[in-house]
């Protein structure tokens, strides 16, 4: 209590973010201090305009949301608990509907932003589902069924569906609000993939011993080949913790020059206000070169490595791709093809 004091004690100052501040009150209403706590919070405003942090804390707008959510209703603030106006009632179930359509949509979400919001938003469903059984009528994919449940959340799996388009429906017969998520799994096929470029533009190419340009086919058996990997930031700001995966065909074998005292097996550097910058780490598998950095907004990084062309028949050239491991939504990707 002492502690919690003496951070109070910098409320109106600078000195406190406003994740703090929310995660303070919570502490006291822990404490059983809930007078302190419930105006502690009436002091505080939600978060405006969006963020999202690639590194140190991980934290976005939608993970502060959550974290004032949990906050919300553990105080009782969505009508459960005496003390609250309508306007504060009013502020956590807007809040809560947000958080809510935020996990319904197509966006991606962080680990951060997943975890907080469950967590935030499970006691009140839990707290508002009541004794009455929704009901669910659907039709995926030619089957027709109904689902009668009183939890929180039910899964129903419908197998396999060939093609890649089904038609899909969900009829709500209960009077309680139901949020449906629809899953798909597959393995695209060979070469399908699609290039992308959001925020990361990514290059790749060949060349011989000599330092020629070319075609990974032009290669005969036996021979070495380098494979040189460029990536770019277009993003709006610097990206954190990005990784690049290139995969090499089943006839390459990659040459791990960690194990003898020849030149590293992989280089990399990245030109950024005029310092040159190595990448922050590599891992070296069979079939793959997977490495980790940080690219300043308009930098480039390039990193190569060489590969033994060891054996005959057609083989697939694996897709290459790039994205920053906390927004996936940052992402450049080059398809397959085939050797």
């Amino acid at each position: 209590m002492g502690s919690m004091n003496r951070l109070r004690s910098h409320w109106n100052g600078n000195d406190m973010s406003m994740q703090a501040k929310w995660r303070l009150a919570a502490a006291y209403w822990h404490s059983g201090q809930r007078d302190i706590a419930r105006n502690m919070v009436r002091e505080l405003d939600l978060p405006s305009g969006e963020y999202r942090e690639l590194s140190a804390t991980f934290g976005s707008t939608l993970r502060d949301r959550a974290m004032i959510l949990e906050t919300l209703l553990m105080m009782g603030a969505d009508g459960s608990v005496q003390g609250f106006s309508n306007e504060e009632i009013n502020r956590t179930l807007s809040l809560f509907e947000s958080i809510a359509s935020t996990l319904s949509s197509n966006r991606w979400l962080s680990t951060q932003e997943t975890a907080f919001s469950l967590i935030a938003i499970a006691p009140f469903v839990r707290n508002n589902s009541g004794s009455e059984s929704i009901n669910v009528n659907y039709s995926v994919a030619g089957n027709d069924g109904s689902l009668a449940f009183n939890s929180p959340s039910v899964e129903e799996s419908f197998g396999l569906v060939s093609g890649t388009l089904a038609p899909f429906s969900f009829t709500n017969t209960s009077s309680s609000p139901v949020y449906v998520k629809l899953i798909t799994r597959g393995i695209p096929d060979e070469g399908s993939e699609r290039a992308m470029s959001n925020g990361l533009q990514l290059t790749v190419e060949y060349r011989d011993m000599s330092g020629r340009s070319l075609h990974p086919l032009e290669i005969g058996l036996g021979q070495d080949m380098e494979v040189i990997v460029r990536v770019r930031n277009t993003h709006g700001i610097m990206v954190e913790e990005i990784a690049l995966v290139v995969p090499v065909p089943a006839s390459w074998e990659i040459i791990n020059t960690r194990l003898s005292e020849d030149t590293p097996s992989t280089q990399g550097t990245q030109q950024a206000a005029g310092a040159r910058v190595t990448y922050r780490y590599q891992d070296i598998r069979d079939d793959r070169v997977m490495t980790y950095f940080n690219l300043e907004r308009g930098s480039e990084i390039t990193l190569s490595f060489m590969v033994n062309i060891t054996y005959e028949g057609n083989f697939y050239i694996p897709a290459i791709h790039a994205y920053a491991m906390y927004d996936e939504s940052i992402r450049a990707l080059l398809p397959g093809t085939r050797r």
